[in-house]
Protein backbone atom coordinates (compact mmCIF):
# COMPACT_ATOMS: atom_id res chain seq x y z
CA UNK A 1 0.00 0.00 0.00
CA UNK A 2 1.36 3.36 -0.98
CA UNK A 3 1.47 6.17 1.54
CA UNK A 4 -0.67 9.28 1.37
CA UNK A 5 1.15 12.12 -0.36
CA UNK A 6 0.84 15.69 0.80
CA UNK A 7 0.99 18.15 -2.07
CA UNK A 8 0.00 21.71 -2.87
CA UNK A 9 -2.64 22.14 -5.58
CA UNK A 10 -3.80 25.62 -6.53
CA UNK A 11 -1.85 27.01 -3.56
CA UNK A 12 -3.81 24.78 -1.14
CA UNK A 13 -2.22 21.86 0.76
CA UNK A 14 -4.03 18.57 0.15
CA UNK A 15 -3.63 14.82 0.51
CA UNK A 16 -3.81 12.20 -2.22
CA UNK A 17 -3.50 8.46 -2.57
CA UNK A 18 -2.69 6.77 -5.90
CA UNK A 19 -3.99 3.22 -6.32
CA UNK A 20 -4.53 0.67 -9.04
CA UNK A 21 -7.88 -1.07 -8.83
CA UNK A 22 -9.14 -4.11 -10.71
CA UNK A 23 -12.60 -3.85 -12.28
CA UNK A 24 -15.22 -6.61 -12.40
CA UNK A 25 -14.09 -7.21 -15.99
CA UNK A 26 -10.47 -7.64 -14.88
CA UNK A 27 -9.19 -4.29 -16.18
CA UNK A 28 -6.62 -2.38 -14.13
CA UNK A 29 -7.72 1.18 -13.39
CA UNK A 30 -5.41 3.91 -12.09
CA UNK A 31 -7.21 5.91 -9.39
CA UNK A 32 -6.48 9.03 -7.39
CA UNK A 33 -8.30 9.53 -4.12
CA UNK A 34 -8.19 12.97 -2.51
CA UNK A 35 -8.42 14.14 1.11
CA UNK A 36 -11.00 12.23 3.19
CA UNK A 37 -11.24 9.40 0.65
CA UNK A 38 -7.45 8.94 0.73
CA UNK A 39 -7.45 8.92 4.52
CA UNK A 40 -10.40 6.50 4.75
CA UNK A 41 -8.85 3.97 2.35
CA UNK A 42 -5.37 4.23 3.89
CA UNK A 43 -6.74 3.82 7.42
CA UNK A 44 -8.86 0.81 6.44
CA UNK A 45 -5.97 -0.95 4.68
CA UNK A 46 -3.60 -0.33 7.61
CA UNK A 47 -6.04 -1.93 10.07
CA UNK A 48 -7.29 -4.77 7.81
CA UNK A 49 -6.17 -8.26 8.80
CA UNK A 50 -6.20 -10.02 5.42
CA UNK A 51 -8.06 -11.13 2.35
CA UNK A 52 -9.20 -9.04 -0.57
CA UNK A 53 -10.24 -5.44 -0.13
CA UNK A 54 -13.02 -4.39 -2.46
CA UNK A 55 -13.78 -0.74 -3.18
CA UNK A 56 -17.00 0.30 -4.85
CA UNK A 57 -16.78 3.86 -6.13
CA UNK A 58 -19.33 6.02 -7.87
CA UNK A 59 -19.43 9.61 -9.07
CA UNK A 60 -15.73 9.70 -9.86
CA UNK A 61 -14.18 11.99 -12.48
CA UNK A 62 -12.30 10.74 -15.54
CA UNK A 63 -8.99 12.51 -16.08
CA UNK A 64 -6.02 12.22 -18.42
CA UNK A 65 -2.73 12.81 -16.59
CA UNK A 66 0.59 12.59 -18.43
CA UNK A 67 -1.19 10.84 -21.28
CA UNK A 68 -2.71 8.16 -19.05
CA UNK A 69 -6.39 7.72 -18.25
CA UNK A 70 -7.23 7.83 -14.54
CA UNK A 71 -10.29 8.27 -12.40
CA UNK A 72 -10.34 10.63 -9.44
CA UNK A 73 -12.54 11.17 -6.46
CA UNK A 74 -14.50 14.39 -6.38
CA UNK A 75 -14.38 16.68 -3.39
CA UNK A 76 -17.83 15.89 -2.01
CA UNK A 77 -19.86 13.90 -4.56
CA UNK A 78 -17.90 10.63 -4.73
CA UNK A 79 -19.49 7.67 -2.98
CA UNK A 80 -17.03 5.13 -1.59
CA UNK A 81 -17.80 1.74 -0.07
CA UNK A 82 -14.93 -0.32 1.37
CA UNK A 83 -15.67 -4.05 1.83
CA UNK A 84 -19.30 -3.14 2.52
CA UNK A 85 -21.94 -5.85 2.67
CA UNK A 86 -23.63 -5.04 -0.63
CA UNK A 87 -24.42 -7.28 -3.60
CA UNK A 88 -21.78 -5.95 -6.00
CA UNK A 89 -18.95 -6.32 -3.49
CA UNK A 90 -20.09 -9.77 -2.36
CA UNK A 91 -20.34 -10.88 -6.01
CA UNK A 92 -16.82 -9.66 -6.73
CA UNK A 93 -15.40 -11.45 -3.67
CA UNK A 94 -16.93 -14.73 -4.86
CA UNK A 95 -15.05 -14.59 -8.19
Amino acid sequence: MKDIKEITANHVPCKLLNLQLKSLGGSIIDCVFWEKYAEDIHSYVQSFSGGPIVLLCSLMRINVYKGKLTIQSEKSSTKLFINSDIAEINEFKEK
